[in-house]
């Protein structure tokens, strides 16, 4: 809404300069590496149970990673929610949740082939949902805008869901087509859309987003001082708490047998400590690296040659400037050549379906 890619109006100016009646919001998703790990999960090669699991669905720290990315998004949203009705004040704000899209206790046998999530992998996701609509509740509710639950606007539709009628789900697998296509997957489709649409008529009693009042006498927006950020849910709780932050790997795609270059910001670790390196899901450990003397990172990686082609989660272990243990991650695809990324023998140009055995 705020931060958006050149060339594009950034949303806020919208609402300041048209001043809608009402409008509907949903962020935080793609700020909180959604996209980034759910393409990290499916993108390794299949085999018959759906192994390896993925790491942030089968580690500890995986897990604590995902809490982190969900947790920061608490004080960005009320800033977000704040700008739009500072920009509009008579505006009223609908906040969406994102909705539960997969089913995460069916058996793998009932997924079809473009969901290529193993359980493990689902109920991490189901987690992560969760927790990311109780953070941006308690957003809204301290901002004081409506909050909109449409978390189980598709059940019923849900990937993974039985259905004996097809076109009965409405949620978008693997789509590797093209990039709008492949923007496409794991997102609702249209009749997903009327679902959702449908969950927010219920949320206002069937009223006009103008007309629906959420606050006493007609306000737009009614704060609410006691609200916080919420607890941990136990899914994601750990022994020991690491902080995570996320830095920017260049390029996020490479070539194996080539080197990738870590770059992180002076002030981000201990000066000159020596940071762990290790890919996962499968894990393989890389050569330890060593902080700058300002604490920042500026490190060649060599990937080797023999790591199996797709995406993985790069982790760089650490101590933070105070002396805390800290994760940094990121997202990388590493890929066998230029013209055949998967290495199966299939030019890419001919290839429908990458990474997948």
């Amino acid at each position: 809404m705020n931060d958006l890619i050149p060339g594009r109006v950034r949303q806020v100016e919208l609402v300041k300069k048209y001043k809608p009646e009402a409008i509907t919001v949903t962020a935080g998703g793609n700020d909180a590496q959604f996209s980034k790990v759910i393409n990290t999960c499916i993108n390794l090669r299949p085999t018959e149970d759906w192994t390896p699991t993925c790491y942030l669905a089968d580690s500890a720290a995986g897990r604590e990673a995902l809490r982190n990315f969900v947790a920061n998004q608490y004080e960005p949203l009320k800033k977000l929610y704040t700008a739009l009705h500072d920009a509009s004040p008579t505006t009223k704000i609908y906040v969406l949740g994102y909705p539960q899209f997969i089913n995460a206790d069916a058996a793998d046998n009932q997924c079809k082939p473009n969901v290529r999530l193993n359980k493990a992998e689902r109920i991490m996701i189901r987690e992560s949902v969760d927790y990311m609509n109780t953070v941006i509740k308690n957003a809204a509710s301290s901002a004081g805008v409506k909050y909109v639950d449409v978390s189980s606007a598709l059940v019923g539709h849900r990937l993974c869901d039985n259905s004996d009628t097809e076109g009965q789900i409405y949620v978008t697998g693997i789509a590797l087509n093209g990039l709008s296509e492949a923007q496409e997957s794991y997102h609702p489709n249209d009749g997903g859309h009327i679902m959702m649409a449908n969950a927010v008529k219920r949320a206002t009693n069937n009223q006009s987003l103008r007309a629906f009042s959420y606050c006493v006498n007609g306000a737009t927006i009614c704060p609410d001082s006691g609200v916080e950020a919420p607890a941990t849910p136990q899914y994601f709780e750990a022994s020991t708490k690491k902080n995570t932050q996320t830095v920017p790997i260049i390029p996020t795609t490479g070539k194996r047998g080539t080197d990738l270059v870590a770059v992180a910001a002076p002030g981000t670790l201990q000066a000159s400590s020596a940071l762990r390196v290790t890919l996962y899901s499968r894990e393989y450990r890389l050569p330890d690296i060593v902080a700058t003397n300002e604490g920042g990172v500026e490190g060649a990686i060599r990937i080797p040659a023999d790591i199996e082609p797709g995406f993985h989660t790069m982790v760089f272990s650490g101590t933070s400037p105070s002396g805390e243990p800290v994760d940094i991650i990121n997202f990388v695809e590493l890929y066998a050549s230029e013209n055949d990324k998967d290495g199966d023998g299939v030019l890419d140009t001919a290839d429908q379906c990458l990474y997948a055995a």
